[in-house]
């Protein structure tokens, strides 16, 4: 395994998965580097690890995968062409 920084690592993954808890993980200029049909997902409570600002604003198509249930929030997937 390599250390980097998600400023390079963007670049070269393929699969992106957040559960630090922290805010603003991955943002914009990440999105806008990483491969085509790149996988990005956060497995915390929030949505705070990912820019979803961004990504609602910036997607070329939302698809709402699983709606909200209670609590459980909603799975939204969101293509960028």
């Amino acid at each position: 395994y390599e250390v980097t920084t998600m400023d390079e690592a963007c670049k070269e993954g393929n699969i992106f998965v957040t559960t630090t808890g922290c805010k603003d993980i991955i943002v914009g200029r990440h999105f806008q580097e990483m491969k085509d049909d790149a996988i990005v997902c956060n497995i915390g409570h929030f949505d705070i690890e990912l820019d979803v600002q961004w990504l609602n604003k910036n997607a070329s198509k939302k698809v709402n995968i699983k709606p909200q249930v209670g609590d459980t929030p909603e799975l939204q997937l969101f293509v960028q062409l």
